[in-house]
């Protein structure tokens, strides 16, 4: 059976969401599939979604909104998005938050994107990143520390803290991996998914 062609693409703001994106990519790749990692604002023009078989998109939440090249991506893609195996991953420290109204916070952003840009994905989920406290500006680490502080979480800043749940991470590229065969098993006779190989983005 020829391998299927998947899209993981993605926006970061500071690097856990590339991360992820990487280790779903990885985890496909070792399933057999052909994947290419990307952030979305470096997929080349003539190459889009109709080109795969499947397509994840990740997203960071930075000051409670998803990043904007993502958001325009995927309402130029929506239809496209719409008729295919597609899923969303969104990244945050709220995703991973002690308290259940974090946790529902970071649920209503992923809601608000979908209904922004009328993407319907077949699998979305939120997904602990991480406090990059090294990466942030000097303001950005008060104003984080505070808030962290505030919820329980880490306050050293002298190093970043990780908050990701990789066995989550693998569960959602298995569910994801489950999506595309149905699909691709319900294409009309003689339309088979592209199978020639795209050369991998940087990540």
């Amino acid at each position: 059976m020829p391998a299927r062609r998947i899209l993981v693409a993605y926006g970061t703001s500071y690097g856990q969401t590339a991360k992820i994106a990487a280790r779903i990519a990885d985890l496909l790749a070792a399933a057999g599939d052909v994947v290419t990692l990307t952030d979305v604002g470096e997929l080349p023009r003539e190459t889009g979604p109709r080109d795969f078989a499947g397509v994840i998109i990740g997203a960071s939440l930075i000051r409670g909104g998803h990043q904007r090249r993502v958001r325009r991506f995927v309402r130029a893609h929506r239809e496209a998005l719409n008729a295919m195996p597609s899923a969303f991953f969104s990244v945050s420290g709220s995703a991973a938050g002690a308290s259940e109204a974090q946790r529902a916070a970071a649920r209503r952003c992923v809601d608000e994107l979908l209904r922004e840009t009328g993407w319907r994905p077949g699998l979305a989920e939120t997904i602990g990143g991480s406090i990059a406290y090294t990466k942030y500006s000097p303001l950005l680490r008060w104003i984080m520390k505070r808030i962290t502080a505030k919820e329980g979480g880490p306050t050293d800043t002298s190093r970043d803290h990780e908050l990701t749940d990789w066995a989550q991470v693998e569960r959602f590229a298995q569910a994801f991996s489950a999506l595309v065969p149905r699909a691709a098993e319900a294409r009309p006779a003689g339309t088979p998914p592209a199978q020639q190989r795209v050369e991998a983005q940087p990540a």
